[in-house]
């Protein structure tokens, strides 16, 4: 039971921080295959691998969309940061996609708690995009406007963790487990 708590958040932990430090190097696959690595623990320790995969590429496709607007709004810059300018870095959609495997283990005493899933969401996540502008994966704003830019991924993640935690619900609902 621990391995399968402990387990994809010690993954996603390595995932994140080999992605931040990565990216600004230039070798930005470090981390997109870490974060491949934390899906596979996921998948490994998980008693739902469809319902896991589905997850992943709900937030995938959700990390997609608002870190593309975050970035058309010229509100976060990423390093490495891909082919096409508009469009959300590789990178960055991986460890949305890698979150999924961490919903359930890290997160599962949030169900039912929308609001406080909303509230820790809206207080941590900034503090990870400040921790990976200083590793040098990103940049949250222009100069000295912080506050906006900071604001929008609190608003981002208000949405994201307890939509996640709620995605899980139903994913988990609708299919069987293996």
């Amino acid at each position: 039971m621990l391995l399968k708590r402990v387990g994809p958040i010690v993954a996603f932990q390595v995932a994140w921080l080999a992605t931040a430090f990565s990216v600004p190097a230039g070798s930005p696959s470090i981390g997109i295959a870490a974060c491949l690595v934390t899906l596979v623990v996921g998948l490994i320790v998980t008693g739902d691998r469809l319902g896991l995969l589905l997850l992943a590429l709900g937030l995938g496709l959700f990390g997609l969309v608002a870190e593309s607007l975050l970035r058309a709004a010229g509100l976060v810059s990423f390093a490495a940061p891909g082919p096409l300018q508009m469009i959300a870095p590789l990178w960055i959609i991986m460890l949305w996609t890698a979150f999924a495997a961490i919903v359930d283990p890290a997160f599962s005493l949030l169900r039912g708690r929308p609001w406080l899933a909303a509230l820790i969401g809206a207080v941590f996540a900034p503090l990870s995009y400040l921790a990976a502008e200083r590793a040098g994966a990103l940049t949250v704003g222009e100069g000295d406007v912080r506050y906006l830019p900071l604001a929008a991924i609190a608003v981002v993640w208000a949405i994201a963790l307890p939509g996640a935690l709620r995605l899980s619900t139903m994913i988990e609902a609708r299919t069987p487990r293996r």
